[in-house]
This record gives structure tokens, C-alpha cells and sequence, in this order.
């Protein structure tokens, strides 16, 4: 039967996490486990019929299991060097994330299928051969592992304080299915076309430069300039698009956003901020 959006259970998560932190001089090294249950999630269920969206519904069937592994070394107390104080953190991350609301759950047949908002299920061309658009690779898009670098370095010079932040961070590769945004002819018939594409690892650095100068008594005035990708680096991730799917401009029905395109991430950027604080 049809359900009201207001009779949606709301989804939450559960989270169970052990760690250990341990001093090392003017060292401290922490780890992390932490999985995570997300429940109730919200989902479109199929009845049998996918000719229809009538046929379909939605439900708080989806659910999701999360584990990730968080290690961090940092000092925890300043580092002095020619009157320069430094904190340094260092982070690895690694995440595994599965989730069943990327599932098309079908009642009619009693199998599960990958996720599918789109109700026709057209044929597609992914990987040299026609597929059902539900038969296509589970989405992947979580990089599995992640490395942080974060360094600090406050100074004075006369009646300024100045702030040095460099932060440094290198994600793992991953691969994904893309929709090409392109369509291959087969005997006479236009079909969307999917590509696998490995996603290369990705490095950036940002920086922030700060300074403080005390006017008189608590007025202080402050600039801070952010620098974004300092290197202008070139790293590709996904954006996952909305609305109808097109081959060469060709609205295709039955198939909305179909899937993930290939773009870049920002590149470099300049950010100033001047503030008084009194």
C-alpha cells in the first residue's frame, strides 16, 4: 500500500567504538575503531512489475554498516625552534562502508539488485555488452584509505602574532563506474554508455597565513589569507547528476541521472578574511 512521507520512520545510527591513546614523551598516539550501523534508511522497494513506478514504493528498509580505523600521532606540547613554537599531527584513516539502500530490493523474485530510482530499466553498454541498467556494478565512490599531515607554527614579531598552517592530505585511488555521457548505436538502437574508470590518487595542500596585530588594550585586528590547492593540482573525483539521462542531447526515458560523471575538483583558490576583535 502507499505510505505517507510523514509515516517514514526517521533513519539513525548506531556506533560502537574502542580506542587506546598513549603518551610517548611530548608524543601522543591514539587508535581508533569505530563501526557504525545505520538503520531504517530509506529506500524503493519493488513489487515485481518494473514497467511502472506505481509498482514500486518506498519503505525504511535500507541499512548500512560502516568500519573505519582512525590512527593519529601528534605532539602535546609545543616544539620550540629559534623562538618559533610547532605542533605537527599526522592521521591515517581507513573506511569501509556497505550499504543496502544502494539495493533495489525486488519481493517478486526474492533477489536483490543494485539501487535503482528509475523504474523502466533500460538496457545500457557497460564493459563491451548490454546490461539491465539494475544489473550494472555496485557504486563505489568511499577512497578506502586517507593520510593527514598537519603542521603549525606560531611566532611574534614586535606587536604581531603570526599563525603558519600547512595542511597536507593524500587519498587513495578507487575505481567507478561513469556514465560517458555518450551513446553507442547497436543495430539501428541508441544506448546510454558506462565506462569503468580508475580514479587516481589524489594529493592537496592548503595553507592558511595569519596575523594578529594588538591595537590597544583587547583590539586586535586580524588577516588571515587561505590558499586552496596550492599546487593547482588536477585531482578527479565524481559528481552525481540529477534530472534526465541524454545521449547526445537525446532524452533516453526511463533512466534519470544514470549513474556518476567524471569531473575535476576545485583548483587553486585565494581567500582573504580581515576582521577587528575588541
Amino acid at each position: 500500500g502507499r505510505t505517507k512521507l510523514q509515516d517514514l520512520e526517521v533513519p539513525y545510527d548506531d556506533e560502537l567504538m574502542a580506542g587506546i591513546t598513549q603518551k610517548l614523551g611530548i608524543f601522543e598516539f591514539s587508535a581508533k575503531y569505530i563501526i557504525r550501523f545505520g538503520r531504517d534508511e530509506v529506500m524503493r522497494q519493488d513489487t515485481g512489475n518494473v514497467q511502472t513506478r506505481s509498482d514500486s514504493y518506498w519503505n525504511n528498509n535500507g541499512k548500512s554498516q560502516s568500519q573505519i580505523i582512525a590512527l593519529v600521532l601528534q605532539n602535546i606540547a609545543p616544539i620550540q625552534t629559534f623562538g618559533i613554537s610547532h605542533h605537527y599531527l599526522f592521521a591515517y584513516d581507513l573506511t569501509q562502508v556497505k550499504r543496502s539502500y544502494n539495493i533495489w530490493q525486488n519481493t517478486h523474485n526474492g533477489t536483490d539488485r543494485d539501487d535503482d530510482e528509475y523504474a523502466n530499466n533500460e538496457l545500457i553498454y557497460y564493459d563491451g555488452q548490454l546490461i539491465r541498467y539494475r544489473d550494472r556494478p555496485v557504486e563505489n565512490f568511499a577512497r578506502p584509505f586517507t593520510l593527514r599531515l598537519t603542521t603549525t607554527h606560531n611566532f611574534k614579531i614586535l606587536r604581531t602574532k603570526w599563525i603558519l598552517n600547512n595542511f597536507f592530505r593524500y587519498r587513495e585511488g578507487f575505481e567507478r563506474m561513469i556514465n560517458s555521457a555518450q551513446s553507442i548505436t547497436i543495430d539501428g538502437k541508441a544506448y546510454l554508455r558506462f565506462d569503468k574508470m580508475h580514479f587516481p590518487a589524489a594529493f592537496n595542500w592548503d595553507m592558511r597565513v595569519g596575523t594578529e596585530l594588538n591595537v590597544r588594550g583587547s583590539h586586535t585586528l586580524y588577516v588571515n589569507v587561505d590558499i586552496y590547492n596550492v599546487l593547482n593540482a588536477r585531482n578527479m573525483t565524481t559528481l552525481q547528476a540529477t534530472g534526465a539521462a541524454t545521449t547526445n542531447g537525446s532524452i533516453i526515458p526511463g533512466i534519470a541521472s544514470a549513474g556518476a560523471y567524471a569531473v575535476y575538483e576545485l583548483g587553486r583558490q585565494f581567500w582573504v578574511q580581515v576582521g577587528y576583535k575588541f
